[in-house]
């Protein structure tokens, strides 16, 4: 029967292999901050872990029995670096609650900053290498300085505290929704294409416009509300910290547009010039159906129109654009953009994916002869 230090020691091993798989060598770091006081970084913990882990199996081997990690630790440190003057023993449960609230934001008990980083880099490396979709969203309160100076502190912390309730209620389990700093929420919708991350932030948006809020009557409108920008891998960053700058870009636009919107970054337009253009044409959405439109801009890498139906986000459109009378462009592209227009209009914005080398000179030359037209 195995002894009541070898348990111990198995389900420390446990415990922290989840901890490894969970957050990467960052563990190995908050490991030796939490239980030695020692600051590392990453790779260096990492480096001083393996040699925690001889030195455990050295005190094992000399005195015949096995020998808890954290013992071993003690002593490296004690005995072979000499780091440690005066050691804390500390118990294992106290690192675990000490583990939670380094990860947690201690008013509205979502994730926090450096948490949801950590999270967003390990997800956008397994998109990246597995395939597959990824968006984020960033979130913040409308007008939140006017509602703190008028109400004060303690109310800021009430609707800070609601607001974190009302989006946590609204996300799945495996979303990762944090805290991003003063009234900034953000969100890892994992497996989530555009559109539905969309709709989620659709929701949150919607009920915390429909909450009720001390002091609401003070806002603008008489209610609190939250503005949104949404970005989704692979279409709108090539790293993790580029796609969250755009989500962040795409929040920027919401509140330039009037604030309590949710708004997504448009890959179309980052590259090339827009110009205004009414023109009527043609698209075939590829084995569902056709239909026409009318644009609202184009650009050489694509173009935003006006459809009585919502497309999903990487659906492939097969589309024929009349320039002038005697001048039309045939190209196939991909649907990046999907949002509420007015009335029951929806804005669809494509990136084109296929075109002719003739039609992309038409195109191209079209552009720049109306480059200077409001």
């Amino acid at each position: 029967m195995a002894s009541k230090g070898i348990l111990e020691t198995r389900q420390f091993d446990k415990k922290f292999a989840s901890l490894l798989e969970e957050y990467g060598k960052h563990t190995y770091a908050e490991l030796f901050r939490v239980l030695a006081h020692i600051e590392l970084s990453p790779s260096a913990a990492e480096a001083q872990w393996r040699e925690v882990a001889r030195h455990q199996t050295e005190l094992s081997r000399k005195m015949g029995r096995t020998v808890d990690i954290r013992v071993a630790m003690l002593d490296h440190f004690l005995s072979v670096r000499k780091k440690l003057k005066n050691p804390t023993i500390l118990e294992f449960r106290v690192y675990q609650a000490t583990e939670r609230s380094s990860m947690q934001d201690e008013l509205t008990g979502l994730y926090n900053y450096r948490y949801f980083n950590q999270t967003l880099e390990r997800e956008f490396r397994r998109t990246t290498r597995y395939g597959g979709v990824l968006s984020v969203a960033i979130f913040d309160i409308d007008n939140f300085k006017l509602y703190n100076d008028q109400n004060g502190h303690v109310a800021g912390n009430t609707v800070l505290y609601k607001i974190a309730r009302i989006m946590r209620s609204k996300v799945r389990d495996v979303d990762t929704l944090a805290r991003y700093g003063g009234e900034e929420f953000a969100c890892i919708f994992p497996e989530t294409t555009k559109q539905g991350a969309m709709m989620v932030a659709e929701r949150i948006r919607h009920a915390v416009e429909a909450a009720s809020f001390p002091f609401a009557n003070r806002m603008p409108g008489g209610k609190v509300t939250i503005s949104g920008g949404v970005a989704t891998c692979p279409f709108d960053g090539k790293t993790a910290t580029l796609l969250l700058e755009n989500a962040d870009r795409a929040l920027y636009l919401a509140k330039g547009e009037g604030k309590n919107c949710i708004k997504t970054f448009l890959t179309e337009t980052r590259s090339f010039t827009r110009v205004p253009a009414r023109i009527v044409g043609q698209y075939r959405l590829l084995s569902r159906h056709t239909g026409q439109i009318s644009t609202k801009n184009l650009s050489k890498n694509g173009l935003l129109f006006e459809a009585k139906a919502p497309m999903p986000i990487g659906s492939i459109i097969e589309m024929t654009v009349k320039l002038t009378p005697r001048k039309s462009v045939s190209f196939k592209s991909s649907v990046v953009r999907v949002e509420s227009g007015k009335g029951d209009r929806y804005d669809i914005g494509v990136v084109i994916t296929k075109i002719s080398a003739y039609d992309r000179k038409v195109l191209d030359h079209f552009i720049e002869t109306h480059s200077g037209e409001d």
